[in-house]
């Protein structure tokens, strides 16, 4: 049987402290909301999504993708990075529930698979199956790219009169709230119960 040691309190802490957030409440051994201000505030992962996305961003320049408006870079990043938020608070939770980091590492694959390859990503969502359609419409990553692309000037056409289809923006934008309502209070809740 694995131990476990992952996550236990001292083990999260360890964990959250290793990283360059800077001086949280954690730091100074405060408990209550502390999880809450160390996703909130920290600086290393707003940094290292705002490289990842550099480094994608210069690679399409590179081979001629360009984008109508600042204003719409500047929005499409804005979307990239709160839609990283509010899936940050799915992983917090997942990863505070699982009891070694090999089980977190399958529930998360589990998880992000489906995801990521049953959407408009990869291929043009006509070409689904009738019954897998819906689903990949309404996906969160879907409306992300569908958002991102109707922002940078990439548009595709509607694939139906849905509102994940007409409206990509405003679906991706209450996928995201609803990620942070339900999954941030559930995982702060997890946090505090093993803390104690």
């Amino acid at each position: 049987m694995p131990q476990r040691t992952s996550n236990t309190p001292r083990a999260v802490k360890r964990t959250l402290l290793g990283t360059p957030a800077g001086c949280s409440p954690m730091s100074k051994g405060k408990r209550g909301s502390s999880l809450w201000t160390w996703c909130s505030s920290s600086p290393s992962s707003f940094a290292r999504g705002f490289s990842n996305f550099a480094v994608a961003r210069f690679a399409g320049f590179v081979v001629g993708w360009r984008v109508e408006s600042i204003p719409a870079l500047v929005g499409g990043f804005a979307l990239l990075l709160f839609f990283a938020y509010g899936m940050t608070w799915l992983g917090v939770w997942l990863g505070l529930n699982v009891p070694t980091v090999e089980v977190g590492q399958q529930v998360i694959f589990t998880t992000l698979f489906p995801i990521t390859f049953i959407s408009n990503v990869f291929v043009p969502l006509e070409t689904l199956p009738d019954w897998l359609r819906p689903f990949a419409e309404w996906n969160p990553t879907s409306t992300l790219t569908a958002a991102l692309r109707e922002m940078w000037g990439n548009a595709l056409p509607a694939q139906s009169d849905s509102l994940a289809s007409t409206e990509p923006l405003l679906v991706t934008l209450v996928w995201v709230v609803v990620f942070i309502v339900v999954f941030a209070p559930l995982g702060i809740r997890r946090y505090r119960s093993m803390s104690r």
